[in-house]
């Protein structure tokens, strides 16, 4: 009786309340590695006309807790072409209540600059409203039209990590018979995700998505969870109408509209580039010339305005005003190597330390920055970064290497991939000369030369003030106790791309005193301190993105009247994913010598190889711990 009594109360409480927004009601499998949950979800993108698309959203998301909530971060994008009709967001409480109803009044509609220094006319609308309590349901509704019809959002129901998913729905409605293209990708993900051909469009449905977690080496959701790509045959960008069902085609749409006529400079600076390059043959040596001349005279600042955000400031505007941004300055480079009679391409790329390709199945308007290729007849093609005062000359780092972008050109466009750093590209050497005292203590003159990719994760500490540089060696030396920098200077040789520290610094107790004894771990300045965290049941492939080597050569000095008592045998271990060596050498005049390599190859591996490279891992991290032991003479 007791519990009838309270299925009734509960019962009646729940009357007049909507159990569709209840959090109580989510199975708990949605709820597992979840920071929220969309319950439902439905796009439909009615093209009407060539300039003309409707964007029509319903969204329930009940956020389980505050990380949830950034995850769901609610910001829709307006300008010119873009008119959002209808905004609407509803908030429940767990019970299911009405707790809050937000018009499109009530968000705060802020540039697109986020007060940084870009020069923007697109701006957000941003929902500010923080929830109390949770978990909390949102209902978002929105409307909005677009005069822009060259991008088409992506249906992605499986956005993020930490994120389920109940149901996800899409539908594109060509009306007009404009003419439509897609591309579908990993939709074997779940044989809940289906796609079907209507008579004026498609229609796509997720349902039971649970959450997955982020895990350590995967390549992103995008590389294996359902995705889909559409973009129309026919479409406008800011008043200019395109068409495109190649890349050939998209690539000189492109030009003709974007770059074309936008090269102009003026002869005072005509003038001044034929004086830079006068006398020098080699047109490699003549861009190195140019690329120091932008480098020198100009700085980088984000602008958003015209055609959508895609057309770059004419090169006599950047010119004057000495800024611009990649589009701008990428053109404004361009316009001085023709000047310098130096051939050089336009390159449409997805900037991002996670590599990320223009699809080249999939023409279409695709990118979020732009960087400058030389071609070379004979041998590997130069890529320059525009917006940077600092990267030397053919040098682009993690930002845009190893991926497929798309060449602008005056007869069409063309999908190339741009320069890879492999593993012995990406190196570091240490050179370091240390001292052990009686007491443990040591005193150390490091020598590190670092390329590739870690150079580029290096080199920009020589601009960064003493307290900051001093703080990055604390913290990347932080395991040896009370450490002290007493000196470190830098040397940057841009012509091999190769960055140089140099290193004085002192540690106390770092050698572990056993009564007359000594233990110490050889490898103070490379050690491998964690290893890839173990999963029950991996859900992702893994990918090793950069591959690195680094060969490590460290010499002690022992403390007098003590001797080696133990010191570990040579290591050898392979593995399909990379090579770790060591070995301990004795010395004359109470030295010894460590050595150490490691080599980590770049690859893309299913996720049953992920043991094994965790167990490879495991195994370098526990000789990096290997001890030296020493003993006082009697």
């Amino acid at each position: 009786m007791r519990f009838l009594f309270l299925f009734l109360l509960v019962s009646a409480f729940c009357l007049g309340q909507s159990t569709d927004y209840q959090s109580i009601i989510i199975p708990e499998k949605y709820k597992e590695n979840a920071n929220s949950c969309v319950r439902d979800s439905k796009t439909t993108v009615i093209i009407s006309d060539q300039d003309k698309m409707l964007v029509k959203k319903r969204k329930v998301i009940t956020l389980f807790n505050r990380k949830g909530k950034e995850e769901a971060r609610i910001a829709l994008f307006h300008d010119d072409d873009i008119n959002v009709k209808k905004l609407e967001v509803i908030v429940y409480n767990a019970l299911g209540e009405e707790i809050e109803k937000i018009k499109k009044r009530d968000f705060r509609d802020v540039s697109a600059s986020g007060g940084s220094t870009m020069y923007t006319d697109s701006r957000f609308y941003v929902l500010d409203y923080e929830p109390r309590n949770y978990p909390v349901t949102y209902v978002l509704t929105s409307e909005i039209s677009n005069s822009n019809t060259a991008f088409i959002d992506p249906w992605q129901p499986l956005a993020q990590n930490y994120q389920s998913v109940i149901k996800s729905e899409y539908e594109l409605i060509d009306r007009n018979r404009i003419g439509f293209r897609y591309k579908k990708s990993n939709f074997d993900f779940s044989d809940k995700v289906t796609l079907e051909r209507t008579p004026v469009g498609i229609k796509c449905k997720a349902k039971g998505l649970v959450a997955i977690k982020d895990e350590d080496f995967s390549p992103g959701l995008k590389r294996f969870t359902p995705h889909l790509k559409v973009a129309l045959s026919k479409f406008e960008l800011s008043g200019v109408e395109g068409s495109a069902t190649s890349w050939q085609q998209l690539g000189k749409w492109q030009f003709d509209n974007l770059i074309d006529g936008r090269d102009d400079i003026s002869e005072q600076t005509q003038q001044k580039i034929k004086d830079l390059v006068s006398g020098i043959d080699d047109p490699v040596e003549r861009a190195k010339k140019v690329y120091q001349y932008v480098q020198d005279k100009t700085r980088y600042i984000s602008i958003q305005v015209g055609i959508g955000g895609w057309l770059p400031v004419k090169a006599s505007e950047v010119d004057e005003v000495k800024y611009g941004d990649c589009k701008a300055l990428t053109n404004y480079t361009k316009a001085l190597l023709k000047i310098a009679d130096v051939p050089s391409n336009y390159a449409v790329v997805y900037g991002g330390s996670t590599k990320n390709d223009i699809d080249p199945d999939f023409p279409s308007m695709q990118g979020n920055h732009v960087i400058l290729n030389l071609p070379q007849a004979d041998k590997q093609d130069i890529w320059l970064e525009c917006t940077s005062q600092q990267t030397p000359f053919g040098f682009i780092g993690d930002f845009t290497d190893d991926r497929k972008v798309l060449l602008v050109k005056e007869d069409g466009g063309e999908v190339v991939k741009t320069k890879a750093y492999y593993e012995n590209d990406n190196y570091q050497k240490i050179e370091a000369k240390i001292q052990l005292d009686a007491k443990g203590d040591l005193s150390a003159d490091i020598d590190i030369a670092s390329q590739g990719t870690q150079f580029d994760s290096k080199y920009r500490l020589q601009d960064v003030s003493k307290r900051r540089a001093l703080q990055f060696y604390r913290n990347y030396y932080d395991h040896l106790k009370n450490i002290k920098i007493e000196s470190f200077e830098f040397q940057r040789n841009d012509e091999k791309v190769v960055f140089e520290e140099k290193l004085k610094i002192n540690a106390i107790n770092y050698a572990q005193k056993f009564g007359n004894r000594l233990m110490f771990i050889p490898n103070v300045l490379n050690q491998t301190f964690s290893v890839p965290d173990k999963y029950k049941e991996r859900v992702a492939p893994f990918t090793i993105s950069r591959g690195y080597f680094d060969e490590d050569e460290l010499t002690f000095t022992i403390p007098k009247k003590m001797d080696i008592e133990s010191i570990p045998d040579a290591i050898d271990i392979r593995s399909k994913f990379g090579r770790y060596k060591a070995n301990f050498k004795k010395l004359s005049s109470g030295k010894i010598r460590y050595t150490r390599s490691m080599l980590i190859k770049k690859g893309d591996y299913s996720k049953q190889e992920y043991k094994v490279f965790r167990k490879f891992m495991d195994k370098i991290k526990n000789k990096d711990q290997s001890k030296i032991i020493l003993i006082k003479r009697t």
